[in-house]
């Protein structure tokens, strides 16, 4: 779950936090799409945030379950 403000993840990190951390945490909700979009869509390269983050996940549980 990615912790981002139009997503659930946001809302579960936020039920986990202090009073005052949520507080702070929920300040942040208004630029949650902009994160979103700056981790989807793609810049400089061709490639997206996510995907340069994601690609190197997969690589590696490949490498470990198929010799």
């Amino acid at each position: 779950m990615l912790p981002f403000a139009p997503l659930d993840g946001f809302k579960i990190v936020g039920g986990m936090l202090s009073e005052s951390a949520a507080r702070q945490w929920y300040s942040l909700e208004r630029y949650g799409i902009l994160f979103l979009l700056f981790f989807i869509f793609p810049f400089a390269g061709g490639r997206s945030m996510l995907e340069l983050l994601i690609i190197p996940i997969i690589h590696l549980a490949l490498s470990l379950f198929i010799p």
